[in-house]
């Protein structure tokens, strides 16, 4: 059983709350793993927009290597 999410919580924050909570503590984030995830939040970050870059920069390669 878990706790509910709360209400002012962002759903990555209490993903991450509930990672915490595996039983299994080699299935639990690292120190690093949460270090980073919290870093990575700080400055805004979005794994969508990480895929939305990603993407860019293939179609500009493609498109300079078909220049």
């Amino acid at each position: 059983m878990l706790l509910p999410q709360p209400i002012v919580c962002p759903r990555e924050i209490y993903d991450m709350m509930v990672e915490c909570w595996n039983r299994s503590d080699c299935e639990r984030p690292t120190f690093k793993d949460i270090h980073m995830f919290l870093l990575r939040k700080n400055m805004g970050y979005n794994p969508k927009d990480e895929k939305l870059n990603q993407s860019s920069s293939v179609l500009v390669a493609v498109t300079k290597y078909r220049s």
